[in-house]
């Protein structure tokens, strides 16, 4: 059997290979699957079948054409045979590459985890984002090594078997060096698999931005004291709740005399400077 033939059985050549019956099949498999179908035709000269596997053949015209096949070897007529099942799977293998082109070069983080936390698959720009040299050894890490509380991933698992998916979900996690990280997590629960598979962007900056005007909105900028905006909103809350008590607040009011003579005689650098210094 190592000098493999096409079997001629009545139906029509093979129209991904345009294999005729006779023709040596060795004559038609590409250099890269040689190797693997010489181990397979010892298998089935042993008489063992050969379960199904990738392989790649050259058509008539120098194309590749990759191939999943499968044969059985039996007897015909008290002779060795074999059966032998083909099919093209370039376009499934196309789109594989597609998907891992896009998970690998993909800017935001992307990975598929088990429900108890073992990470089965990420992509480097998730290691990065989380402080990592690669994704191995993101891989090496249990989930529950990202988040400051382990809690916090669980909160996460209790929302998801609510909703089944979460989105644009701002989550505070952690890198591995130990700093806070900020992130814009897409995910989705798969239950019968018992897995979660989705996506996180990097929103650090933005966060801290955002925190920033908020502060700078309530705060003194020269200071850092709560403004008269921050005073407003805060005595508003506390008359409030005095009224619901039933009961007085009080408001202590600070005056510095004679600051404007310090403005005008020291400049208002050294004046700034005694503002600071009372501050604190």
């Amino acid at each position: 059997m190592a000098g493999a033939r096409m079997p001629a059985p009545d139906s029509q050549p093979t129209s991904f290979l345009t294999l005729e019956r006779g023709t040596p099949i060795v004559d038609r498999v590409h250099p890269d699957s040689l190797q693997q179908l010489t181990s397979r035709l010892r298998t089935l000269d042993e008489g063992n079948d050969v379960p199904m596997i990738e392989e790649k053949f050259v058509r008539l015209d120098g194309s590749v054409v990759e191939v999943e096949v499968a044969a059985i070897a039996f007897l015909f007529n008290g002779m060795p045979a074999v059966q032998v099942v083909a099919r093209d799977i370039s376009q499934r293998k196309e789109i594989e590459e597609r998907y891992r082109l896009l998970f690998e070069r993909n800017l935001a983080g992307v990975f598929r985890t088990t429900v108890d936390g073992r990470i089965l698959d990420c992509n480097d720009a998730l290691a990065r984002i989380f402080g990592f040299h690669d994704r191995d050894e993101l891989l090496a890490q249990p989930a529950q090594a990202v988040y400051f509380d382990p809690q916090d991933r669980q909160n996460v698992l209790n929302r998801l078997l609510e909703q089944g998916s979460l989105m644009n979900v701002e989550t505070r996690m952690r890198r591995a060096d130990g700093t806070e990280l900020w992130v814009l997590e897409n995910v989705t629960l798969l239950e019968s698999r018992g897995e979660l598979e989705g996506t996180i962007i990097d929103i650090t900056e933005r966060k801290t931005a955002q925190e920033q005007i908020e502060y700078q909105a309530f705060h003194d900028v020269l200071t850092g004291l709560p403004n008269r905006r921050l005073f407003r909103d805060r005595i508003g809350v506390a008359l409030a709740h005095a009224r619901r008590q039933r009961r007085g607040i009080a408001v202590m009011f600070l005056d510095l005399d004679q600051f404007k003579l310090v403005n005008d005689t020291l400049g208002h650098t050294v004046g700034d400077g005694l503002l600071q210094a009372i501050s604190r």
